[in-house]
């Protein structure tokens, strides 16, 4: 029984592993071309130039550039070669190769006096049209090559490299919850008077008015002044009698957006 169990046990971890990692909501990944429509020299190594081509940098599938078979000979452009005017971030790369099938490949990042931060060095490459990661994040890097080292010429659709990079995005701003209003009220001798109040607050008042309105309750509300209580008082209480309302308004706002009170 427990035979059986361990391939199955296997089996889970293998189907979990293969899940795609999901980002928090509020991030996302920007990533940075470096080469896409970027010229890019052909040259015998990374310092001997003998040709330029756009065929691997103009995204499309259809053109390519034929890069020879690795050469000890000056004349023979088997290097890709970019030139930053200042120094980059990379840790993310693609090499799309017509027809490639594994043959070995060499790819550098050199800083500006040529020596190598990152390579990988005639190993096989993905060679498809994804984008791959490098396994750090480098820095100061000056120029890119690419090298043919198989013993055939390869032809190679696109290459870039890239900065992959998390974007924490600010959480979208909440909705107002209406948690306070001012509450207006017009007397019938046309004074208006006004309350900075909780929805708690507001809702007591015209539960107490509902209720007046049909007879029920008594003639009159006191409503707290909280900030307008100015002078050695502990509290201040406005009084409004019921047969003086000419009417009122409430304004809701939120202590989300706007300042509020000390009480």
């Amino acid at each position: 029984m427990k035979k059986l169990l361990l391939p199955v046990f296997l089996t889970i971890l293998l189907t979990l592993s293969l899940i795609p990692t999901s980002y928090a909501a509020n991030e996302t990944e920007d990533i940075i071309s470096y080469l896409s429509g970027k010229t890019i020299k052909t040259g015998s190594s990374s310092t001997n130039y003998l040709g330029s081509t756009t065929a691997v940098t103009d995204g499309n599938h259809q053109t390519w550039h034929n890069i020879k078979a690795g050469v000890s000979n000056t004349a023979i452009p088997d290097y890709l070669i970019y030139e930053f005017e200042a120094p980059v971030s990379i840790n993310a790369f693609k090499i799309f190769i017509k027809d490639y099938d594994n043959q070995v490949f060499t790819y550098r990042l050199l800083d500006n006096k040529e020596n190598v931060i990152y390579s990988v060095e005639g190993e096989i490459i993905p060679g498809d049209d994804g984008i791959y990661s490098l396994p750090s994040t480098y820095d100061n890097v000056k120029k890119v090559v690419l090298f043919n080292r198989s013993t055939v010429n390869l032809d190679v659709i696109e290459w870039d490299m890239y900065l992959k990079q998390m974007i924490t995005e600010p959480d979208p701003e909440p909705e107002p919850n209406g948690d306070r209003a001012i509450l207006t009220i017009i007397m019938t001798t046309g004074l208006q008077k006004e309350f900075d109040l909780s929805m708690q607050e507001v809702n007591d008042f015209i539960d107490w008015y509902d209720a007046k309105e049909n007879g029920v309750g008594p003639a009159r509300y006191g409503i707290d002044k909280h900030n307008n209580n100015k002078g050695p008082f502990s509290k201040r209480v406005d009084y409004v009698v019921f047969k003086n309302i000419l009417s009122f308004e409430v304004d809701e706002y939120s202590t989300v957006t706007a300042a509020t009170y000390l009480q």
